[in-house]
């Protein structure tokens, strides 16, 4: 009995010491801890993405599907009008961007070809095994048929018409790409910080990825950089960056490496054009529109004096996509609820500011009948007489409604029978932009 009650002690005091352990090392993130939470999510990653691993179905490229056919399912926009819709995401299997006309007959297709581009690039470590696993979101087609894209993370691209590439960024950079009046553009880029470096405030703790801007000529030669984190120090925004329910600011962790810990993520960029100026008489021509997805938060930053002249936070959640519309500035709130389905806070919504007053209304989606959602991504662009193109990124669905908010186009982009594959962005262009006569390749 003495032996058996010294091993039954033993045996508790290994696993009260075990438990005592595992709570200190989750308290402190000691290496213990790293290696169980690496162990753990490794494990749930595989179970899924087993479809992906497989190569059965491209996990992250679909969801189940929400809306019936394929293609176009609905065209009421006059013949007369004769408008291309440029296209980015999945189709037949393979990362492109497409050129349709609105009746869906495709124009011109580019196969992105992610794993080609990463034999040019040094600073991508373990690149996906399968074009599957990279990302592509913001994407735009030039006026001699050329079009540039972000594959995420990996590089700024631009290929020729019949798919040749022309130049390579070598950089971090994801998200929007939106042309300036000279050619040039801002595109979202990152740093990725591995030790303290010159952040000496203390509360950033790396390993973490910090949101830059950089400017791109339209030969893709970079012709400034611009580091947000920079902006809110200098301009005395600390508390900006403190709105996390927390003391310190949150920052992508060694430990707990998802996306709601980055410190902003920067998902557009766009400068206030020549044309619009005179409509925002607070601004200046060259002003940069941002959208900081993590922060709620739409801001106007002056790109010479990097001065923060307007900001709001509060009638959005988790937003893409803000433009300038005449003066006003348009948003896309994705209001995001964790549900995939919208099921908390309902659909997603097309939101309007008057950055004057600070007053807002809904431009689209605040009826039942309007119900949209998309819990991530998101694009809108404002059309003549009102219209508005709509694209629902997870759900890859690409709509357009008029002005009383009656869907007049659709496309929907199917997978298979139960799922979709998504559509990151949609523009429409005028044929008259285009200066190709023959879209043919040989």
């Amino acid at each position: 009995m003495s032996r058996l009650a010294f091993f039954f002690s033993a045996a508790f005091l290994l696993a009260a010491v075990a438990f005592l352990l595992g709570l200190y090392s989750g308290a402190t993130k000691s290496q213990p801890y790293s290696l169980i939470y690496r162990i753990v999510t490794d494990f749930k990653s595989v179970l899924s993405e087993r479809d992906e691993i497989l190569g059965t179905r491209p996990v992250h490229w679909t969801s189940p599907r929400r809306y019936e056919g394929s293609g176009v399912t609905m065209n009421q926009i006059p013949s007369g009008e004769r408008e291309f819709i440029f296209l980015q995401g999945l189709f037949d299997n393979q990362l492109q961007l497409r050129l349709i006309r609105r009746n869906g007959e495709i124009i011109n297709s580019w196969a992105l070809e992610p794993r080609s581009l990463t034999n040019a690039v040094t600073h991508i470590r373990n690149p996906p095994p399968r074009d599957w696993g990279f990302d592509s979101h913001g994407a735009a087609v030039l006026e001699d048929g050329s079009v540039i894209f972000n594959l995420d993370h990996v590089g700024l691209v631009k290929l020729d018409r019949c798919g040749k590439r022309q130049w390579l960024v070598e950089a971090p950079t994801h998200h929007s790409i939106e042309i300036n009046d000279d050619g040039s553009m801002w595109v979202p880029s990152a740093i990725n910080h591995y030790d303290q470096g010159k952040l000496s405030l203390g509360l950033f703790k790396p390993p973490f990825a910090e949101d830059t801007l950089i400017k791109v000529s339209s030969d893709g030669k970079v012709l400034e950089s611009l580091s947000l984190l920079d902006v809110f120090v200098s301009e005395g925004a600390m508390g900006l960056l403190t709105l996390t329910g927390g003391i310190a600011p949150s920052t992508m962790s060694a430990f707990r490496p998802d996306a709601s810990q980055e410190l902003f993520h920067l998902n557009d960029a766009e400068e206030l054009p020549a044309s619009l100026a005179d409509s925002f008489p607070q601004f200046q021509e060259g002003d940069l529109l941002l959208s900081l997805r993590n922060r709620n938060l739409v801001m106007v930053l002056d790109a010479q004096t990097r001065e923060i002249k307007w900001w709001m936070i509060g009638n959005w959640v988790r937003q893409h996509d803000p433009d300038w519309i005449d003066g006003r500035i348009r948003v896309f709130d994705n209001n995001r609820d964790g549900t995939n389905e919208g099921a908390i806070l309902g659909s997603s919504k097309i939101v309007e500011v008057d950055p004057t007053t600070n007053e807002t209304r809904v431009v689209y989606g605040e009826k039942p009948s309007q119900f949209f959602y998309t819990e991530r991504r998101g694009k809108h662009q404002n059309l003549p007489d009102g219209r508005v193109l709509i694209t629902e990124a997870e759900a890859g669905r690409v709509f357009e409604v008029d002005a009383k908010g009656g869907i007049v186009w659709e496309y929907v982009n199917r997978f298979d029978e139960t799922y979709s594959a998504r559509i990151s962005q949609a523009i429409a262009y005028p044929e008259s932009y285009f200066t190709v006569a023959d879209w043919s390749c040989s």
